[in-house]
């Protein structure tokens, strides 16, 4: 127990922060995992600092520690050595469980070549609705039937690379129209359209499934009135007790504004554990956490019970499922030379974007000729995002230059609307829509390629097309595409 003994020390194997690269002190982490944390979620960084924490926690805990991380669109969306992967939405476009099974083989090892053993993925919830703001490109598709088929090949593929799963985020985020990293949202859907559709993908994938995470999501006429899922008595009444889930049971991180701006921390972990969580993902302030936990454990019998039944349940599941003795920082620095960003990762990746496009549907093929202006909308800063599209396109023999006013050329507008945690946005405003829009309408022709939200493309007048992701295998095939140099098998997995 790493120093601790006792439920009142052990308790503090179910809290797991969170780890930002370049921003926390790891040193502090280290004395956390001292001081008995279950594990740590790992935020964006660099393939070495990754390594590093992972062989110092490990030391410094003295067992195993699960180390987890959203690598939802492989280990590159959290850490830039890695192989750019497709969306989940690009893989529902392209139909193919293959390319669902590889994403998660390739992500699983690269997350093995960091000592990560947790990939908190696949995400399950449904793309219901186009303005919701955080699920998007995430999402399998809006059909629950092609959700479980995909997300079953996913979990295979991590399975067969050695780490763990997670669905996420139960009961289904896919009808809400906010944030949870802001606000708590509240789900539109019904309980009978819940039990139908959005929770179909947990109940049939469950059993195959590590871990289930819970959202921080108000569900009426599911959970009870102003609590979120994740807190609520439903978390454990419907995975445990109807489906008989054996797995671990994990919140949302509770630092997030849908529940830090209604609970207090600790009053929250309490009700977590009480609905049936086995770990609280990423507090604000996890020392302080651990301490009242483990203070407060000696006095309350039904926080006492709670606790020994996560505590057990993590056990068994480290026993099974981590390997015995953590991997040294030498160890950790071969298999991240050899592994991480391989060649053979990054030509399947060059394969798999060509396959992840899609046509607006029942719109012309646009007719693109060798000059066209490149108009770039929905970046965060003033470098364009997509100079590996514009570059690919160069190298065909297309000169791109930026769209200016009263321009008579071909216009290609590139689309960054993606889901971005707190932003809170992913369509355009209606200012911006008035613009394109007219762009798009005096060019002799226009092309609107998206390189996220497949949604925006039936905002925006014309031919679209869409890679589902931002990266630069997604843009050199974009620009493939575009250039007539191969053809577009995907389908819309959403209907605009």
């Amino acid at each position: 127990m790493g120093g601790s003994s006792g439920i009142d020390g052990a308790i503090s194997r179910v809290v797991f922060p969170g780890v930002v690269f370049g921003r926390d002190d790891l040193a502090s982490h280290a004395r956390l995992a001292r001081a008995g944390a279950g594990g740590f979620c790992l935020y964006r960084g660099p393939s070495r600092q990754i390594i590093r924490a992972v062989a110092s926690f490990s030391k410094a805990a003295g067992r195993p520690l699960f180390f987890c991380a959203d690598y939802e669109e492989g280990v590159w969306s959290h850490c830039p050595d890695a192989t750019p992967l497709p969306s989940n939405m690009g893989i529902a476009a392209s139909g193919s469980e293959r390319l669902a099974y590889l994403k998660g083989l390739l992500t699983a090892r690269e997350a093995q070549a960091l000592g990560v053993s947790w990939v908190l993925a696949p995400v399950v919830d449904l793309a219901s609705r186009s303005d919701n703001p955080i699920i998007n490109t995430r999402s399998f598709g809006a059909d629950p039937g092609n959700v479980v088929r995909l997300a079953g090949a996913y979990m295979r593929g991590l399975r067969r690379g050695g780490v763990m799963s997670c669905l996420k985020h139960f009961p289904g985020h896919g009808s809400a129209a906010s944030d949870s990293h802001l606000v708590l949202p509240r789900l539109r859907a019904g309980a009978r359209e819940l039990w139908r559709r959005d929770l179909l993908p947990f109940k049939l994938l469950s059993a195959h499934a590590d871990a289930v995470m819970a959202a921080h999501v108000l569900a009426p006429g599911l959970s009870e009135p102003k609590t979120p899922v994740s807190l609520s008595p439903a978390l454990g009444d419907i995975l445990r007790d109807r489906w008989g889930f054996q797995g671990l049971i994990l919140t949302d991180a509770i630092h997030m504004k849908a529940v830090s701006g209604h609970f207090g921390e600790f009053e929250a972990a309490c009700r977590a554990l009480a609905a049936g969580a086995d770990v609280l993902l990423v507090p604000q302030d996890p020392g302080a956490l651990m301490a009242r936990l483990a203070a407060e454990v000696r006095r309350t019998p039904a926080l006492d019970a709670c606790s020994r039944r996560a505590v057990r349940l993590l056990d068994a599941v480290a026993r099974r499922r981590l390997p015995p003795k953590a991997p040294t920082l030498e160890i950790l620095e071969k298999t991240r030379e050899i592994i991480l960003g391989r060649r053979s990762h990054r030509l399947e990746a060059d394969r798999m974007a060509r396959l992840c496009l899609a046509w607006k549907p029942r719109t012309p093929r646009p007719k693109i000729g060798r000059e066209v202006a490149y108009l770039e909308s929905g970046t965060l800063g003033r470098q364009p995002e997509g100079e590996a599209f514009i570059g690919a396109l160069r190298s065909m023999g297309i000169r791109v230059v930026p769209w200016r006013r009263g321009m008579r050329l071909p216009v290609v507008l590139g689309s960054f609307m993606r889901p971005r945690a707190r932003s809170g946005l992913i369509h355009y405003g209606r200012d911006s829509l008035f613009s394109l829009r007219k762009v798009l309408r005096e060019a002799p022709a226009s092309l609107v390629v998206s390189f996220g939200s497949p949604f925006v493309l039936a905002d925006l007048p014309g031919a679209g097309l869409c890679a589902f992701s931002a990266h630069a295998p997604s843009q050199r095939a974009a620009a493939e595409a575009v250039a007539g140099k191969i053809s577009v098998s995907g389908k819309m997995p959403v209907s605009l």
